[in-house]
């Protein structure tokens, strides 16, 4: 503290106040203890009342940042394991390299190193300019695209406009520093302190050994991953924000999943050498390979997958493909975080497929993700849910080993045997499925691969309900493959007859109910009005023929003359 003159008098008074405990009397006397108030100070920088003092420690975290060398018991306790794992690095020469080198090695570094460097790395992640590199090459666009957000928000609107804003003017140098310094965050949710703070209380109720995992030992974002698998139990709405923020982002690009990176490296390696991570693309790679990989990976892919389908709006095709339709069409829908109301969002987009204003982009995305989500029940996770039951007694099949999915089986079965379902919830969305099934005819099971040269043949540019209503018409036409589907197809295109009969008298009951707006009344309460009016209406009638057939005593008007003549 002593070396730090400016430093010495604007914290002062803070160093009095909240380290007293460690130097005691000989506080600022010439005997401070060597090294301990300024950690102190860090420790406790958001208890500290004098601005001054706010800024010195900040601009002192800034240049430690930079230098590894400016932070001395990191520096002494790391000194064999930057020579073991950095030694092509001199100190000082690239700004923050250091530091970035000992992170990229957490759980290989001695018992000593290690808590000091996981310390400055959550230390780091606090304000965007700790984080070198970043601050360093995004200058311009803090301060155009982010020009309103505060320092401890500033990494976090970079963030978004890289996955997200992606027409928003950024530098090459700016993007890749924002991917490098999210990758290695995604690794520690300790680095990410917004989200530590929102899910304090939730993650120790549902991984509290996970807590204590990124200064143990591995580094694969063991505390993210059990928080999202526990998504679903998550009551806290501040943590269950900020936990489908970052499924949201893990759906974006699969280096920000790093267990998930972890397990599926060598695959990527393999299958999609070729690939650039963001926007999906790695996910879809991975799908494309689903038999060929590793059982781990697959495993790990087919569950993100399925969280991807529980809110189809996190779906990246679907989110840059359906802005406006979802403006348009369903704007009052999928408004909150519930399973419901993202099921809700995904039948409104089916619903209105055909309208005239709806978009072909969004409209292959929709397809494309109804031929996906055909595949397995899985990946229609409200109706897995409600259908679990039904699904055990009816339509048990064995999964191949070399995939997490039925190809479709199960939605068969359970349309085979729609009237011996017994949950009405179940019964419900496996109808929807049915409907949404004729609509989007490429989406039925083995639909497409039976079906190819018959569709070229007979009923070339045909889609969607067209194409359906298409092929039934030439079954004497169609080859054997193609001619077994039809009798499938035809149970499909009753249900969407009886969807297409409730949805019209829905809709005229609410035409007539806009166009009567009175009060209506029915059973034993029509009754009880009824008979309420009667009485009433006697009672003013005997008190109208009581004021007139009986008016009572008349008056009598007496004028006074008096004797003085006037």
């Amino acid at each position: 503290m002593d070396l730090n003159p400016v430093m010495a008098k604007n914290c002062k008074d803070d160093a009095k106040a909240l380290c007293g405990d460690i130097a005691g009397p000989s506080l600022f006397r010439g005997f401070s203890p060597t090294g301990q108030i300024i950690p102190c100070l860090i420790r406790r920088r958001t208890e500290v009342k004098a601005e001054q003092c706010k800024a010195s420690i900040q601009r002192l975290l800034k240049m430690r940042a930079s230098d590894v060398r400016l932070t001395p018991n990191l520096n002494d306790a790391c000194k064999s394991d930057m020579k073991k794992f950095c030694r092509s690095i001199k100190p000082g020469t690239v700004l923050g390299a250091m530091h970035a080198c000992l992170r990229s090695h957490l759980s290989e570094l001695s018992p000593a190193c290690k808590p000091l460097v996981f310390k400055q790395a959550v230390t780091r992640a606090g304000s965007v300019d700790r984080m070198v590199s970043v601050y360093k090459n995004c200058g311009p666009e803090m301060r155009n695209i982010c020009a309103k957000v505060s320092k401890p928000d500033m990494f976090k609107c970079l963030h978004q406009a890289v996955l997200y804003a992606k027409t928003k003017p950024m530098s090459m140098g700016c993007r890749a520093s924002v991917k490098r310094a999210a990758v290695s965050m995604s690794k520690n949710a300790y680095e990410l302190p917004s989200f530590v703070k929102a899910c304090k209380a939730e993650s120790k109720k549902f991984c509290p050994a996970e807590m204590t995992v990124a200064v143990r030992g591995r580094q694969y974002g063991e505390l993210i991953k059990c928080l999202v698998e526990h998504k679903d139990e998550i009551k806290e709405p501040n943590c269950k924000s900020a936990v489908h923020q970052v499924v949201k982002e893990e759906a974006e690009d699969i280096q920000l999943n790093a267990f998930e990176q972890s397990v599926c490296a060598a695959d990527e390696q393999k299958f999609c050498k070729t690939v650039t991570p963001g926007s999906g693309r790695m996910h879809e790679c991975l799908r494309k390979h689903e038999a060929e990989l590793s059982a781990e990976c697959r495993e790990e892919e087919f569950k993100e997958e399925v969280r991807e389908q529980e809110d189809v709006a996190i779906i990246p095709a679907i989110r840059d493909g359906c802005v406006m339709e979802m403006k348009a069409f369903c704007a009052d829908v999928g408004n909150d975080s519930s399973d419901s109301s993202d099921a809700d969002l995904h039948q409104c987009l089916l619903d209105h497929l055909d309208d005239s204003e709806f978009g072909s982009e969004c409209r292959i995305a929709l397809e494309d993700n109804e031929v996906t989500r055909s595949t397995d029940i899985q990946l229609q996770p409200r109706m897995f849910k409600r259908c679990l039951t039904d699904e055990v007694e009816l339509c048990s099949f064995k999964k191949a080993s070399n995939s997490k999915k039925h190809s479709g089986r199960v939605q068969n079965c359970m349309l085979e045997n729609f009237h011996e379902i017994k949950d009405p919830l179940c019964a419900k969305d496996v109808f929807k499925m049915g409907v949404s099934q004729i609509v989007v005819p490429i989406s039925m099971p083995s639909f497409r691969e039976s079906c190819v040269q018959d569709i070229k043949s007979l009923c070339k540019g045909a889609r969607r309900l067209a194409l359906s209503t298409c092929v039934m018409s030439h079954e004497d036409d169609l080859s054997d493959k193609c001619k077994a589907l039809v009798p499938h197809m035809k149970r499909r295109m009753s249900m969407k007859m009886d969807y297409d009969v409730k949805k019209a008298r829905s809709k005229q009951t609410n035409q007539n109910d806009e166009q009567y707006h009175g009060i209506v009344l029915t059973g034993n309460l029509a009754l009880l009005s009824i008979s309420s009016l009667i009485l009433v209406s006697s009672a003013l009638t005997y008190w109208l023929w009581k004021k007139i057939a009986n008016p009572g005593k008349g008056y009598t008007v007496v004028h006074v003359s008096s004797n003085k003549g006037y």
